[in-house]
């Protein structure tokens, strides 16, 4: 969703989160995941959604192209 509506984002790894910056903006509280046993077992978080809802009111990304990405919104 990022690579489609919020292009020039950038994602910093930090120890326990991501930081996902955007238009100035820095949303830093976006779980790794990497300390859940889910994500032990696949080797990727799953990022829940109330987390892209924070992401996009926060970045001020377009809430339309989210909504096409990701139904669910």
């Amino acid at each position: 969703m990022l690579d489609t509506c919020a292009p020039g984002h950038v994602f910093t790894e930090k120890l326990h989160h991501y930081w996902v910056t955007f238009s100035g903006k820095t949303y830093t509280t976006l779980p790794k995941g990497s300390h859940s046993d889910r994500g032990q077992r696949s080797g990727q978080a799953e990022i829940e959604i109330g987390h892209v809802r924070k992401i996009v009111r926060f970045l001020e990304i377009d809430k339309a192209c989210a909504r096409r990405v990701i139904p669910m919104l």
